[in-house]
């Protein structure tokens, strides 16, 4: 980990208060899942809870982090965690669609910056990136650069 690397403030997340447990526990451990696949020489200047509202087609999206890499890119995360029915299969609720059909839509229609899933299960972080919908975002506009690489 590269944790030397990541000295933040302890305001450097607006509205704090009102997070759930599992924004709670991104912005302190799973964070740095992030940061660890940054590019050698990168860091993470800035990360912001519930910083920008997309609108959508079907409604408004916020994301739960914005997160400002010291290259200019900017990341957008939601979190969600994983829950597991006695039998030990995994469950995955409405707020979950939910939130990966939104995710999937402003990465989409915002092609320029990067959007991610941070699923926390079981006591660990898994970090998935959201494809642009060919149909909404052609391929002819795709660069080398969108393959989820920071």
């Amino acid at each position: 980990m590269k944790t030397n690397d990541y000295i933040l403030s302890e305001n450097y997340l607006a509205g704090e208060g009102k997070m759930s447990l599992p924004e709670k526990e991104f912005s302190t451990t799973g964070f740095f899942l992030l940061a660890d696949t940054v590019p050698a020489g990168v860091h993470i200047e800035v990360m912001l809870y519930e910083w920008v509202t997309f609108n959508l087609p079907g409604g408004k999206y916020t994301p739960d982090f914005m997160v400002r890499l010291s290259n200019g890119v900017e990341i957008f995360v939601e979190v969600k965690q994983e829950s597991f029915s006695k039998k030990g299969k995994v469950f995955r609720g409405q707020s979950y669609r939910d939130s990966r059909s939104k995710l999937r839509a402003a990465a989409s229609l915002n092609p320029w910056w990067r959007f991610y899933m941070a699923i926390y299960s079981h006591g660990g972080w898994r970090l998935e990136y959201i494809e642009p919908d060919p149909f909404i975002y052609p391929r002819s506009m795709k660069t080398e650069a969108d393959n989820g690489s920071l």
